[in-house]
């Protein structure tokens, strides 16, 4: 996500907001980095949402 946010903010002179907002510019302005984003955008979710636990391998 940093690495979208440096390109937008490159690009546009600001920052998206929230994920929304990234995703929307990235749609727009950016269709292949979108899609690469957005494959993985769950992944991404899901590594700070999963609680870790002793034990627990990839």
């Amino acid at each position: 996500m940093a690495l979208c946010d440096y390109v937008i903010l490159r690009d546009t002179g600001r920052l998206p907001r929230n994920h929304m907002e990234r995703f929307r510019i990235l749609e727009e302005r950016y269709p292949e980095l979108y899609d690469v984003v957005d494959f993985h955008f769950n992944y991404y979710r899901s590594s700070y949402m999963k609680r870790v636990e002793k034990g627990w391998r990839c």
